[in-house]
């Protein structure tokens, strides 16, 4: 459980650090990608941006919630919590940009975040409900001590 929570919180703080950093760092990225295409599918990093930028840009939006909002829902087994915690901190990091220079806050960029955190928490609920019946049946596939003890806890609780 521990490792559970420490990893969402470092998530939580890479995440958050991504969002106010003073400059873009998804054009960085997209700067090393694009050395490793062909010169006709590169992806200009520079005004003027082409659409494959911003398409790229979009995917990178909804990719970086999905993990925080996974780890959040798998770690207190509450997906929705997972959803709510990391659509706030988008919502909080859109609105912090407003005063950061070079960085400008977007509607467009909170609603791909949210989206990336409802998959996130999707995936996080499927992985809950699976570990919960593996329980409920008696512990299969989960190397058995988790199921043990849970069999014990139950066979005490009649009494």
């Amino acid at each position: 459980m521990r490792t559970r929570v420490a990893v969402a919180a470092v998530l939580l703080v890479a995440v958050a650090i991504v969002l106010v950093f003073p400059r873009h760092l998804d054009t960085a990225l997209i700067g090393a990608v694009d050395r490793l295409l062909p010169e006709s599918a590169r992806i200009p990093t520079a005004p003027p941006y082409d659409r494959s930028f911003y398409i790229v840009e979009d995917v990178l939006n909804i990719l970086l919630f999905i993990p925080l909002a996974f780890a959040i829902g798998f770690a207190t087994g509450r997906w929705w919590l997972g959803f709510v915690l990391a659509a706030a901190l988008s919502a909080g990091g859109e609105l912090i940009q407003i005063v950061i220079p070079g960085r400008f806050p977007s509607i467009q960029d909170f609603a791909l975040n949210a989206i990336g955190s409802l998959i996130g928490a999707g995936i996080a609920a499927a992985v809950n409900r699976r570990r919960r019946l593996r329980r409920l049946s008696g512990g299969a596939g989960d190397g058995g001590a988790a199921g043990g003890r849970s069999s014990r806890r139950r066979a005490r609780q009649p009494r």
